[in-house]
């Protein structure tokens, strides 16, 4: 969006030019602009979340995994003088626990997991993460290194995850909202008889998702979790929504 791209996620909040040229820029400039919102995102909440709690239970498993006797890794297998199942938890944060079976063979559950209390667990052939949407990841060995060890080796592995882990955040709210977005900006259009392409309405159900993604930067500075957070970033959606088909409105009736 031209080199205004930085004050972007600010005009989106209060100015009607912003939708009105979001709705008739090129995909192009639209996924430059995603990536830079993106980025943003994710690198702010980065930096917020490495001084957190959090991430100080995570820095304290480094030093703890760290500490192990070595773990050698022969034809995708886990090999060490390790002693029975260790459990390493996290001074920082009660619970927050990574379990060493190197014997483990079969394969690990989500409900096993989550039943031990478990965020990481390394077994003989692959390691496992339990992920903020509670899914089970799984990274097999690799030759010379355990699959845990993908976040678990440094921190300059560990914080590029961070990143990217954000960004993925950043794309599914995105994604998993844009159709809901699609549909208001579409109702309001066809009440207020404003009739747009389809193509312009995408752009507009992404663009207006702006001020959310502003509110979760912010709201990251807020210690305290907001209950129903979703629900009220859904009305805040539809709001701007609603306010950026009424900014083509404003466009019609100024060409008039």
């Amino acid at each position: 969006m031209e080199a205004r791209v930085i004050l972007n996620p600010l005009y989106s909040l209060y100015k009607s030019d912003f939708y009105r040229r979001g709705a008739r820029s090129s995909w192009s400039n639209l996924l430059t602009y995603l990536l830079c919102l993106g980025i943003l995102y994710a690198c702010v909440s980065t930096v917020i979340w490495s001084g957190s709690r959090p991430a100080a239970g995570f820095y304290d498993l480094l030093d703890q995994a760290g500490r192990l006797p070595p773990i050698i890794v022969k034809d995708g297998s886990a090999e060490s003088t390790l002693e029975g199942p260790v459990i390493l938890e996290s001074q920082h944060i009660p619970g927050f626990r990574i379990k060493f079976d190197l014997s483990r063979t079969s394969p690990v559950t989500l409900d096993e997991m989550k039943r031990d209390g478990l965020y990481g667990y390394c077994a003989r052939d692959r390691g496992y993460w339990i992920s903020a949407i509670d899914r089970i990841s799984e990274f097999k060995h690799s030759e010379g290194e355990l699959g845990i060890s993908k976040l678990l080796k440094d921190r300059k592995i560990f914080l590029p995850a961070v990143v990217v882990y954000f960004l993925v955040l950043f794309l599914t709210w995105l994604i998993g909202v844009a159709p809901i977005q699609f549909l208001v900006c579409w109702s309001v259009g066809k009440f207020t008889s404003i009739n747009l392409p389809a193509n312009e309405l995408i752009k507009l159900s992404i663009f207006s998702q702006t001020p959310i993604f502003i509110l979760r930067i912010l709201l990251q500075f807020i210690p305290a979790d907001i209950p129903g957070f979703v629900w009220i970033g859904l009305l805040i959606n539809i709001s701007f929504g609603i306010f950026a088909i009424r900014s083509q409105q404003d466009a019609s009736a100024s060409a008039t």
